[in-house]
């Protein structure tokens, strides 16, 4: 039977297509409804679901976008496992876990919006996501993240907010991040530079982040990037670092100061 819903449950989906529409009277997707449905490339589905069981994805390896209602409160276990071709996810509003294995070997995922509404975060839910660059999450949850992508998440909120107007963050999130830099500081900048995030080292120098002992060897760095966007952002620094230590110098020593 290509497709089996009962009362409001899809518990199995199996019909030929590419594009699949789930019905408006679905409330829940069962454990592994469309397990292993290669065919399948884009989701979506409306407001009426509530919730999405086991593995109700796994091995969809073609698909590459699922469109998430806000109305979902419940995720299984390894949701999206083995979803190769998947890019982007946002998790709507009111998700509170994020089970075991929800995205292992998602090997495109790239980008993943988490709602501020998240509580748990499992540490084998991001498991063998290599493509990892772009994680939206507030700073107040960076320490329920897995302790190997919260460096992502830090260098994702720097390039959202790296503009001059440092009233755009809240203080609480701003302590976050400055506590964060001081412990793995120097880590996070190299990483930047290397993977060529401009708009974070954009907000390192701005916020005066940069120690000037290290300026020299981040130049070299970028330069074998060959990006010189960073390298100008740098060095403007290390210039302006060493105009603002040598007027304290001088007006120490101004006989008329």
């Amino acid at each position: 039977m290509p497709k089996l819903i009962a009362g409001h449950t899809l518990i199995n989906y199996d019909e030929n297509v590419s594009r699949v529409v789930i019905p408006k009277f679905v409330f829940s997707i069962a454990d592994r409804a469309f397990s292993e449905r290669g065919q399948i490339k884009t989701i979506e589905m409306g407001e009426s679901v509530k919730s999405i069981g086991n593995y109700a994805f796994r091995m969809c390896y073609s698909m590459k976008e699922i469109i998430l209602p806000q109305t979902i409160e419940e995720f299984g276990k390894g949701v999206f496992e083995n979803c190769w071709a998947l890019e982007r996810v946002s998790l709507p509003e009111g998700t509170k876990i994020v089970d075991d294995e929800m995205f292992v070997d998602c090997n495109s995922l790239s980008e993943i919006f988490l709602p501020n509404s998240i509580e748990v975060i499992d540490e084998h839910a991001f498991s063998k996501v290599p493509g990892l660059t772009i994680l939206h999450i507030s700073p107040e949850k960076l320490y329920i993240l897995p302790e190997g992508i919260r460096d992502i998440a830090i260098l994702s909120y720097m390039e959202e907010h790296n503009s001059d107007d440092v009233g755009q963050e809240k203080s609480i999130e701003t302590a976050v991040v400055l506590k964060y830099f001081e412990e793995y500081g120097d880590r996070l900048t190299r990483r930047a530079i290397t993977d060529s995030r401009t708009l974070a080292i954009r907000y390192i120098v701005r916020r005066g982040m940069v120690q000037l002992e290290l300026v020299n060897e981040l130049v070299e760095l970028a330069a074998g990037q060959r990006n010189s966007e960073i390298v100008a952002l740098l060095i403007d620094e290390m210039n302006k670092i060493r105009r603002e230590e040598s007027e304290q110098t001088q007006e120490s020593w101004d006989p008329f100061a």
